[in-house]
C-alpha cells in the first residue's frame, strides 16, 4: 500500500479518527489521530505483522510490554493496542495508540523540579562558533570518511601514495594511545564542549544528587541517527554530570 500523507476519508480504528500521516517505514506507518471521545490528539502507529521476521515481532512485543509497564512523564504512554484490524481494505493486523503531546506538554505543566533539578545547555555552558564547531565535529566524527579516501587512492593514485594513506588512518586508530594522555584529554575536552554547543544540546537532570561516580548507571535514549551524538553531554569530558567513566554501548551497524 502506497501510504498518503492525508486521507481522502476519515477513517476510524476503534475510538480514534485517523488524520494524516506522520512519517513511517518499510514495516510501519505513524499517523496522527483523534480521539472520538475525548477530542484529545494521539498518534496510532500501524504495524504489518506480515511484514516482520522474527527478530522485529520480538522487538515489538518486547516495546509492547514496557510501554505497558511504566508511567513517566518522559516516556511515552501506551493507550491501546488494536490486533486483527481491518478497515475499509486499508488497515491490517496490529495498531498501536500512543499518548498525545498534548498529554506530554500537560505532564511537563505539572512536573516540580526539586532541590537536585539541572539545566545544562550546550551553548549557554560553552560558548563557540561555527569554526570551532565544525573543527570538533570533524575530529570526532571525520576521520571515518577516511575510508572514502582510501577507496578513492585505490582507484586512483600509485602504490607509494595508497601506502601513506593508508598508514595516516591507521595512525588516527591508536593515538593517543595512552588515556591519561594530557593531549588526548585536551583534545576530548575541545571536543565534547564544542559539540554540546555546536549541536546544541541541552540536558535537564530531575535529580542530580541521585548520581554517584562509584555507583553504575544505565542510560537509554531514542531516537537518533546512525551515530550516537546525543551521549556528548553525558561525555565525562563534557563535565555535565559526575561520572567518571562513560561507555556506550551501539548496535553493530555503528561498531567498527
Amino acid at each position: 500500500m502506497a501510504a498518503m500523507p492525508y486521507l481522502s476519508e476519515p477513517v476510524t480504528i476503534g475510538d480514534y479518527m485517523l488524520k494524516s500521516k506522520l512519517g513511517g517505514s518499510s514495516v510501519s506507518i505513524v499517523w496522527k489521530a483523534e480521539s472520538k471521545s475525548s477530542g484529545e490528539l494521539v498518534g496510532v502507529k500501524q504495524v504489518f505483522l506480515s511484514k516482520l521476521n522474527k527478530h522485529l515481532a520480538n522487538c515489538l512485543d518486547c516495546e509492547l510490554s514496557f510501554l505497558s509497564s511504566v508511567n513517566h512523564p518522559h516516556i511515552i504512554r501506551l493507550l491501546h493496542v488494536l490486533q486483527n484490524i481491518e478497515e475499509k481494505g486499508i488497515f491490517s493486523k496490529a495498531v498501536a495508540i500512543r499518548s498525545s503531546a498534548s498529554e506530554d506538554r500537560a505532564e511537563k505543566q505539572t512536573f516540580t523540579p526539586g532541590p537536585g533539578y539541572r539545566q545544562f545547555s550546550g551553548r549557554n555552558e560553552f560558548p563557540s562558533n561555527i569554526l570551532h564547531g565544525t573543527l570538533a565535529y570533524a575530529l570526532w566524527i571525520g576521520f571515518m570518511q577516511f575510508n572514502v579516501s582510501v577507496l578513492f587512492s585505490l582507484i586512483f593514485l600509485p602504490f607509494s601514495k595508497i601506502l601513506l594513506v593508508v598508514g595516516i588512518l591507521a595512525g588516527f586508530f591508536v593515538l593517543p594511545i595512552d588515556e591519561n594522555s594530557k593531549f588526548g584529554l585536551r583534545l576530548a575536552s575541545y571536543v565534547c564542549r564544542h559539540m554540546a554547543s555546536y549541536f546544541p544540546t541541552t540536558l535537564h537532570v530531575e535529580d542530580i544528587n541521585d548520581f554517584h561516580p562509584d555507583r553504575a548507571c544505565v542510560f537509554g535514549y531514542e531516537p537518533h541517527s546512525v551515530l550516537p551524538i546525543g551521549v556528548v553531554p553525558l561525555a565525562e569530558r563534557t563535565g555535565f554530570m559526575p561520572l567518571p567513566k562513560l561507555k556506550c554501548l551501539t548496535s553493530s551497524p555503528v561498531s567498527p
